[in-house]
C-alpha cells in the first residue's frame, strides 16, 4: 500500500506483478516486465520513463497513467478502470478496452512503419489531437471523441465507431470502414495532396450534423 519510486529497474517474472499501492516509475528509467503486469489501485500508477510489458498489462482497477513515457504493451482496461496515455509515444499498443482511454498529446509511432496503436472497444476520449507520425492507429468497436493528425506516410483507420465532434488532420491515409456514426459536425482536412481518404462502408449522422470537407488530396 506504500508508494514505490523505481528508477532504471528490470523486472521479470513468471507469475503477475500485482500493483496495489501507488507506484511511480520515474523520468528517464526503463521498466521491462517480463510476464504480466497487473494494476488494481483505488489510485493511480504512474509512468514517467519507458514501459515495455512483454506479457500482458491489466488495468483491472484504478488509473494507469503515462506521462511523457514510451510504451509498448497488449492491455486490457477493465470496465470502470481508466488508462491516461499523456504526451506518451506508442510503439506497438494493442488496448481491449472495457473503460475509458484518454488521450492527451500522444503519438504513434518511433520512427517506424511497423509501429501501431490498436484500440478495441470503450470510450476514448482525444483531448488534443492524437498523432500519428509512422505506423499505424487502429479504432474498432468503441466511442470516441476528439481530434486525429496522421502525418505524411502514416495511416488511421475507423472500423465501427461512434464518433462525437471529431476532427481529422490528414497528410497520410485514412480508411472509414464498416459503419461510422458522428454526432456534432465531423471536419476532415486534407493538408496535402498527396492525402488519401477512403471509405468502404457507410458514413451515417447521428443528428442531422454535417461532414465538412477541405483542403486537398484524393477521396
Amino acid at each position: 500500500g506504500a508508494n514505490s519510486t523505481i528508477q532504471g529497474i528490470q523486472v521479470q517474472a513468471t507469475a503477475a506483478s500485482l500493483v496495489s499501492g501507488s507506484l511511480n516509475i520515474a523520468t528517464s528509467a526503463s521498466l521491462t516486465v517480463q510476464g504480466s503486469l497487473d494494476v488494481t489501485t483505488s489510485g493511480v500508477v504512474t509512468v514517467m520513463g519507458q514501459l515495455n510489458v512483454l506479457g500482458q498489462a491489466a488495468v483491472n482497477q484504478g488509473t494507469l497513467l503515462l506521462q511523457s513515457a514510451i510504451f509498448s504493451a497488449n492491455t486490457t482496461v477493465s470496465n470502470g478502470a481508466q488508462m491516461a496515455i499523456n504526451n506518451t509515444r506508442l510503439v506497438a499498443a494493442y488496448i481491449q478496452n472495457a473503460g475509458t482511454v484518454t488521450f492527451n498529446g500522444a503519438m504513434v509511432g518511433l520512427n517506424s512503419t511497423a509501429n501501431y496503436l490498436t484500440v478495441i472497444g470503450g470510450q476514448v476520449y482525444l483531448n488534443s489531437a492524437l498523432t500519428v507520425q509512422a505506423g499505424s492507429a487502429y479504432f474498432s468497436g468503441l466511442a470516441a471523441q476528439g481530434a486525429i493528425t496522421i502525418q505524411a506516410g502514416a495511416n488511421a483507420t475507423l472500423d465501427n465507431v461512434m464518433w462525437t465532434a471529431g476532427k481529422i488532420n490528414n497528410t497520410g491515409n485514412l480508411i472509414l470502414s464498416k459503419t461510422i456514426q458522428y454526432a456534432g459536425d465531423f471536419y476532415y482536412y486534407a493538408t496535402s495532396t498527396s492525402a488519401s481518404l477512403s471509405a468502404t462502408g457507410s458514413v451515417t449522422a447521428t443528428d442531422g450534423s454535417i461532414f465538412h470537407f477541405s483542403g486537398q488530396g484524393n477521396a
